[in-house]
């Protein structure tokens, strides 16, 4: 088995300071600052944003983003200001979703990818984890207010129907075949975060 070079031995021995150091700091300040990190390089990439009022505090975001992995519609899903789902539709390969959860930093495995092969059935895949799978997602969450967050299966079913069409528009823009279909996501990583995300965090 080849050493490891005098290169690759710093890399590691950086890799293992800034662990120790973000595990001496608490939870709710990585939250925090990761937070805001991620909530300005997210909205450099959302265009065409459209707003789905759920509830007093809750609300869908659609919208059309190109970025890292790839191009195509994302829906996102914000509940006393806290963005605490966000589904990225790129086809096949790359379509992923984020969650947010209490486990703190460092995460290097931030994205949970889809097995869906098109745009449209990675949609209909969202749909059905935001209607039967939505609050084993909240009741994750660090905030007590999104944990204990509840909406009427009915009134979630019509607004998702009603965001659908926004959806399908946006699907339309993308390309038959991206120029760069030979990349690997899972190798490569989803690029909107920088190397990875410190939690399981959405942008």
């Amino acid at each position: 088995m080849p050493k490891p070079s005098r290169k690759g031995k710093i890399k590691v021995m950086f890799y293992q300071l800034k662990t120790a150091i973000k595990s001496l700091i608490p939870f709710q300040y990585h939250y925090y600052f990761e937070k805001k990190r991620r909530t300005s390089a997210g909205r450099k990439t959302r265009k065409d944003v459209v707003h789905f009022e759920v509830a007093d505090n809750a609300y869908f975001e659609v919208y059309w983003k190109v970025y890292g992995l790839g191009r195509g519609p994302a829906l996102a899903l914000f509940i006393e200001h806290e963005q605490v789902l966000k589904f990225d539709f790129y086809g096949k390969g790359r379509g992923h979703y984020h969650v947010q959860t209490m486990m703190p930093a460092p995460c290097t495995h931030h994205a949970l990818f889809l097995p869906e092969e098109t745009v449209g059935a990675q949609i209909d895949r969202a749909f059905f984890e935001l209607e039967k799978n939505l609050y084993w997602y909240l009741e994750r969450h660090p905030l007590k207010a999104v944990r204990n967050f509840r909406v009427k299966k009915a009134h979630l079913r019509q607004i998702l129907t009603e965001l659908r069409p926004v959806l399908v528009e946006y699907q339309n823009r993308v390309p038959p075949e991206n120029s760069d279909s030979d990349r690997d996501p899972i190798l490569e990583g989803d690029r909107e975060s920088g190397n990875s995300d410190s939690l399981a965090m959405v942008s």
